[in-house]
């Protein structure tokens, strides 16, 4: 019996030794397929960082692009903008030389008419100076109906 007992006791402590052994295994088991997991995981990570990084970079080189663009856009405005105002200020510096020469002009032909006014005083006050003849045969030259001459009457 003692012989039965050891050897149970032998065939227990086998059955257990075996079951430290499978359990054992399978932590070991586990833990492979936990650091397989893991390494997965830590891989699939990393590809969305990278994927994150890429995304961020064609962000940042729109970004760039936008702000050339914006910047090329305030030039072209900028340039235009200067453009059209020396052309106005062109437009107007025109507009005054022809302002100044519509002026120059009506006051040479104001003058002129002064000039011929003058001439036309000057040579009525020589008329008036002279004395007339009087032809009794000539009409007053008012344009009455009725006019004749002193020899008519």
């Amino acid at each position: 019996e003692r012989q039965k007992r050891k050897e149970e006791l032998e065939r227990i402590s086998e059955i257990a030794k075996q079951a430290v052994e499978e359990h054992a295994r399978e932590k070991r088991h586990a833990a492979a397929a936990m650091k397989k997991e893991k390494a997965e995981m830590e891989e699939m990570m990393e590809m969305e960082r990278q994927h994150e990084r890429e995304e961020n970079h064609l962000r940042t080189l729109e970004v760039q692009k936008i702000r050339v663009f914006a910047k090329d856009a305030v030039a072209r405005v900028e340039v235009e903008n200067k453009t059209r105002a020396a052309a106005m200020q062109q437009d107007q510096e025109e507009r005054r030389k022809f302002r100044e020469k519509e002026k120059e002009q009506e006051m040479r032909q104001k003058k002129e008419l002064i000039k011929e006014i003058q001439a036309m005083v000057a040579q009525a006050l020589a008329k008036s100076k002279v004395p007339k003849e009087f032809d009794p045969t000539t009409t007053s030259g008012v344009g009455l109906l009725e006019e004749m001459s002193l020899n008519e009457l």
